[in-house]
């Protein structure tokens, strides 16, 4: 959802495709919250963590050729702002982090 009144809740989903022609192994995601955000909850084919404003999920061991998989993150909206959310994917053969980012707009009636 956006906007997010403040104080309100949305839930980002995320996929996760290899678009390689070999499985990715030990695929790791870790979503990565602005401070005026609360992580409240996470969701996928593994467990996760919240840690702070990060929501580390745990190594999916394969993800198959052109398979693809959904994580979700449940967010409350703090403060009012344009409040960007970060999701960065690791594998044992991308090293260096596949970043995205996703912008929500949270507001307060005045």
């Amino acid at each position: 959802n956006d906007p997010v009144e403040v104080n309100g809740e949305t839930t980002y989903e995320i996929r996760v495709t290899n678009q390689g022609s070999k499985a990715a192994s030990n695929v790791r995601l870790v979503a990565i919250l602005p401070p005026q955000m609360k992580p409240l909850s996470g969701e996928g084919p593994v467990k996760y963590t919240i840690d702070g404003q990060r929501v580390l999920f745990d190594p999916l061991q394969t993800l198959a050729p052109k398979a693809d998989t959904t994580y979700s993150v449940k967010v409350q909206g703090l403060e009012p702002g344009d409040l960007r959310i970060k999701v960065q994917v690791v594998t044992d053969e991308i090293r260096t982090p596949v970043t995205k980012e996703e912008s929500t707009r949270v507001y307060a009636d005045e």
